[in-house]
């Protein structure tokens, strides 16, 4: 797939912003659910909860929840780079033909590939609803350099395509 400067930063940024919430969601959450342990320690046999015992349950609620959407970014990073390899051999590919080759359900597949598209990782793509694929709109030729951000183009092969 076509990958211009703007899909590149948003893979870049999506990457960051998932490394972010993982580290900080970690950290504050592994406090807090000390915290929440303590204090259900301390509160055996009692049924009194006060409002700073709700608080550390709320926040470690929270920074869990953190946590949890910086692994799914970065999984879904991670999965784009798996994708960007099947997906530069071709300009499309049935949904169907995508779960068989990586091995998950294509339930799972179409979703990844449609929030890929909606966090602009895939922008020369769309969804055809009617066959059931993945269709590129780029122009194709030799095949891309994958890095961890996805495929690299030199100069003259993005002019050959516009």
């Amino acid at each position: 797939m076509f990958q211009s400067e703007k899909s590149r930063k948003a893979i870049e940024r999506n990457s960051v912003i998932g490394s972010l919430q993982m580290g900080i969601g970690g950290f504050f959450g592994f406090i807090f659910g000390l915290t929440a342990i303590s204090c259900i320690l301390n509160l055996k046999g009692t049924v009194e909860l006060n409002g700073a015992v709700v608080m550390i349950y709320i926040l470690f609620v929270v920074f869990l929840y953190t946590f949890v959407c910086g692994v799914r970014r970065r999984r879904l990073h991670h999965r784009y780079i798996n994708y960007i390899k099947l997906l530069n051999q071709r300009p499309s590919y049935s949904i169907d033909q995508l779960a068989v080759i990586l091995k998950a359900p294509s339930r799972v597949v179409k979703s990844n590939l449609e929030r890929m598209i909606k966090k602009k990782f895939l922008e020369s793509a769309y969804i055809d609803n009617e066959t059931n694929s993945i269709v590129s709109t780029r122009v194709y030729g030799e095949t891309p350099q994958i890095s961890k951000y996805g495929a690299q183009y030199s100069e003259s092969e993005i002019m050959k395509s516009k």
